[in-house]
C-alpha cells in the first residue's frame, strides 16, 4: 500500500495513514487500528547533535546519512581493502595460518620439554622450567671425572690438602730466581743473572762460552747429539769415520747469486769457486784439522784455486769431465808432506792421528807451475812404528770402477824453457804439417825430478799402502817428468800413459844412433819407476802417437833394487820411442816375468846385463833392434810363441819321441811338438 498524499517524500507531521486513524505518518498507529504505516528513509530524521565520521547533523534524514555512510565505506575499501596482509618473517616456525576463505588463524603456544608457557589478558610468557634445568645441571656435573691434586716427588709440596684443594704460589725469597706468568697460563722460571758471580773467563782458542755479563752460552749443533749427564757433564757425540752424515759442498761457476739466493754450497745454491768450498770445509780449523771432517767437495764446472787443495779426510769429486787447476806455487797439488809436520805425535815419534784424502769422479787435475800432482809418503816412511798403530797417511785415487781421472803435468810455465822447434831429420818443422801451423817445441834444460804421481811406502812394502789406485781408470799425460814413481810400495791399477807431444824433453837435441828421425830421450825419463816396489794386478795401455814417432822415453818401466810384477798385463801398441821397454840396469833381481803384448819402437827389450831369465806368457816385440844387454838371456815363453823383432821364440814346447807318443799324450792333429828323436819341430798327423 502506498501513500495517497501524492508526494514521494513525506515530512513529519503530515497524515498519510490510509486507515484514517488520524495519526501522523511518523508515528506508530495503535494496535487496534491494525493498519501498517509505511515510513520511508526520508521520514526518519537524526535528532542528536552530530556524527563526525559520516558528517551527519541534527534533522538530517536517514537517506542522507546512508548516502554519507556508503561514501565513507567506499573510501575505506579503496584505502585498506587489499592492503592489510599477515606474513611470517624470520627463520623460526610460523605463528599463524590462513584458511581457504582468507581468514587468519593464530596458532596456540605450547611449552616443550623444560619449557613453561603462561598468559594473561595482555601477554604470553615463555620460560625455562627451573626444576628441569636444575636436574640437567646436576647430571652433567656428576658426569665430570673427579680431579684430585696430589704432590709427587721429593721437592717442596705445592698442593694443599682437600677437600678444597689449593695450589701454593711460587716465589723467590732471596731473589735468585725470576718467576713470571706466561700468557698461555704457564710459569717461566729463570735464573737471576744479576746474582751470578762475576769474573768468569774463557780459556783456549775455541768458541767463547762465557759472556761479559757473567752468563754462560748454551751449546747446540745441527749435526751432533749434545746431552747433559746427571753429574753435570756435557756429552758431545763425535762422528766416526763410518758415520753416514757427510757434508757435501758443490762448486759451479755458472750459478747466479742473488740477494735472496746466496751461495751456501748446497746443490741448489752452489759455491761459485773452489776456494769458497775450501773455506767452508776448513772453517775455523786448518787443512789438517778442518771443522767439517769427511766432507765431499763436488766440482761441477772448470775451477781454479790459488789455495793448495790438500785437506785431511776430505774427498774431491770431479763431475762432467771438468778440470780443477791449482795456480799456487807448491811443488805438488796434493801433498801429504805439507800435513806431516802438523800431525800430533807421541814420545816415540809415531803419529797420533791419521791423514788421508780421496780423489774420484770424471775429470782432470792439473796445475800451472813446475811440479807434480800427487805426492804421498806413508807414515812409516818417516818412522818405524808399532805395527799395531791404527794411524796412517794415505791417498785413494778412484773409489769405483766408473771413476776415470786424468793427471796432467803442467806445461803453461814451460815457455821460458823452450830451446828449439821440433824438426824432422831433414830440418822441416813438425808444426808446419798442420794448417794453420802448430807449435811443437823441445827443451833439454829440465830434469825429471817431479813425477806426476809420487808415492813412498816403508821398509816393508806389504805392510802399508800409502796410495790406492786399484779401481777405475787413470790417465797420466807427461811433458818433462815421469808419470808414476813408487818407492817401497805395492801398487795396482789400470793406466794409460802418454807424452804431451807438443812439448818434449830431450837429452840435448841429438838423435838416437841408427835412428836419425828420433830425438834421444832424457836419461832416466820413464813412464813408471819402481824402486824396491811391485806392481800387482795392473794393466797398462797407451794412446798411439799418430804419425809422430820421433820422440818418447828412455824406458817404459825403470826398475830399481828388488822390483817386479805380479799378475800384471799389458796391452800396449804405440809408435813412441823407447830406448828400452824394461830398464833393469839397477835392478837386483835375476829373473823377470810379465804377461801381455808390446808393439813399440825401441832399441832393446831389456836394458841390464844382470837379467838372466825372461819369462813371458805371450806377446809381440816386433820393432826392437836387440833383445838385451845380456847375450845369454834365457827367454822362457811357457809353451807359447813370442815374436821379437820378427823372430819367433818358444822355449816351452813339449818334447815327444814320436807322433804316436804325442797323440797318446793328448795332442790333437796339427799340434806342434818337439821331436826328441830327430831334434826337429814336428806336427801331429
Amino acid at each position: 500500500m502506498s501513500c495517497n498524499c501524492g508526494k514521494r517524500n513525506c515530512t513529519c507531521g503530515k497524515i498519510h495513514n490510509p486507515c484514517g486513524c488520524g495519526k501522523p505518518a511518523c508515528e506508530k498507529c495503535p494496535k487496534a487500528c491494525n493498519c501498517p504505516v509505511q515510513v520511508t528513509t526520508d521520514c526518519v530524521v537524526f535528532e542528536n547533535d552530530i556524527l563526525p565520521i559520516v558528517g551527519a547533523k541534527q534533522c538530517d534524514t536517514l537517506t542522507s546519512i546512508l548516502f554519507s555512510l556508503e561514501a565513507y565505506l567506499g573510501y575505506l575499501d579503496e584505502k585498506i581493502g587489499d592492503k592489510v596482509k599477515f606474513t611470517n618473517t624470520g627463520v623460526g616456525n610460523s605463528i599463524f595460518t590462513e584458511d581457504s576463505d582468507g581468514n587468519i588463524n593464530l596458532k596456540g603456544i605450547v611449552g616443550g620439554t623444560g619449557i613453561d608457557v603462561t598468559s594473561d589478558d595482555k601477554s604470553v610468557t615463555v620460560g625455562v622450567n627451573e626444576g628441569w634445568l636444575d636436574g640437567k645441571i646436576d647430571s652433567k656435573v656428576n658426569a665430570i671425572p673427579k680431579v684430585t691434586l696430589t704432590n709427587t716427588g721429593s721437592g717442596t709440596k705445592l698442593v694443599t690438602g682437600g677437600p678444597d684443594y689449593g695450589v701454593k704460589t711460587l716465589g723467590s725469597s732471596d731473589g735468585t730466581l725470576n718467576i713470571n706468568n706466561l700468557e698461555d697460563g704457564g710459569v717461566n722460571i729463570t735464573l737471576n743473572k744479576d746474582i751470578l758471580p762475576k769474573g768468569v773467563s774463557n780459556k783456549g782458542t775455541g768458541i767463547k762460552l762465557a759472556n761479559d755479563d757473567g752468563s754462560i752460552s748454551t751449546i747446540k749443533s745441527n749435526s751432533l747429539n749434545i746431552s747433559k749427564e746427571e753429574d753435570g757433564t756435557v756429552f758431545i757425540e763425535s762422528i766416526a769415520k763410518g758415520f753416514g752424515y757427510i757434508k757435501e759442498y758443490y762448486v759451479n761457476s755458472g750459478y747466479v747469486v742473488t740477494e735472496d739466493s746466496p751461495s751456501d754450497g748446497s746443490v741448489i745454491r752452489p759455491f761459485r769457486t773452489f776456494e769458497e768450498a775450501y773455506k767452508a770445509v776448513v772453517g775455523n780449523g786448518d787443512f789438517v784439522h778442518p771443522d767439517n771432517k769427511y766432507a765431499v767437495i763436488k766440482v761441477q764446472t772448470y775451477s781454479e784455486t790459488s789455495i793448495n787443495p790438500t785437506i785431511n779426510t776430505v774427498t774431491i769429486e770431479l763431475q762432467n769431465n771438468v778440470t780443477l787447476v791449482y795456480t799456487g806455487n807448491d811443488l805438488y797439488m796434493f801433498d801429504s808432506e805439507k800435513a806431516y809436520p802438523l800431525l800430533s805425535k807421541n814420545s816415540d815419534g809415531n803419529i797420533n792421528e791419521s791423514f788421508y784424502m780421496k780423489l774420484r769422479g770424471q775429470g782432470t787435475f792439473t796445475k800451472t807451475t813446475i811440479g807434480g800432482i800427487v805426492n804421498v809418503k806413508g807414515s812409516r816412511y818417516y818412522h818405524t812404528e808399532d805395527s799395531n798403530n791404527p794411524n796412517s797417511i794415505s791417498f785413494v785415487i778412484n773409489e769405483s770402477d766408473t771413476d776415470s781421472l786424468v793427471f796432467l803435468e803442467p806445461t803453461s810455465y814451460l815457455s821460458e824453457y823452450y830451446d828449439a822447434d821440433q824438426v824432422d831429420s831433414l830440418g822441416a818443422k813438425y808444426g808446419d804439417r798442420y794448417t794453420p801451423a802448430a807449435t811443437y817445441k823441445l827443451t833439454s834444460r829440465l830434469e825429471p825430478l817431479y813425477p806426476v804421481i809420487r808415492a813412498y811406502g816403508e821398509s816393508n812394502p806389504g805392510l802399508t799402502y800409502s796410495i790406492n789406485m786399484n779401481l777405475g781408470k787413470i790417465k797420466i799425460v807427461t811433458a818433462v817428468n815421469k808419470a808414476i814413481s813408487v818407492t817401497k810400495l805395492n801398487i795396482g791399477g789400470t793406466y794409460t800413459i802418454e807424452p804431451y807431444g807438443t812439448l818434449i824433453s830431450v837429452k840435448d837435441g841429438t838423435r838416437v844412433d841408427g835412428h836419425p828421425e828420433v830425438y834421444a830421450p832424457k836419461s832416466g825419463m820413464c813412464m813408471v819407476e819402481l824402486i824396491e816396489s811391485t806392481l800387482w794386478n795392473s794393466k797398462f795401455t797407451a794412446v798411439n802417437g799418430g804419425t809422430f814417432s820421433h820422440y818418447g822415453y828412455d824406458s817404459f818401466f825403470r826398475l830399481v833394487g828388488k822390483s817386479g810384477f805380479n799378475s800384471c798385463s799389458f796391452d800396449y801398441a804405440s809408435n813412441y820411442w823407447f830406448n828400452s821397454l824394461f830398464d833393469m840396469t839397477l835392478a837386483t833381481v835375476n829373473s823377470f816375468a810379465y804377461s801381455g803384448t808390446f808393439a813399440a819402437n825401441g832399441k832393446k827389450l831389456i836394458a841390464g846385463a844382470n837379467i838372466t831369465d825372461f819369462w813371458s806368457t805371450g806377446g809381440n816385440f816386433s820393432t826392437f833392434d836387440s833383445i838385451t844387454d845380456n847375450p845369454d838371456l834365457n827367454i822362457n815363453t811357457n809353451g807359447t810363441f813370442v815374436t821379437i823383432n820378427g823372430k819367433i821364440y818358444n822355449s816351452g814346447i813339449s818334447a815327444y819321441a814320436s807322433n804316436n807318443d804325442a797323440k797318446t799324450a793328448g795332442l790333437l792333429k796339427n799340434a806342434i811338438y818337439m821331436n826328441s828323436t830327430t831334434n826337429t819341430i814336428s806336427k801331429v798327423y
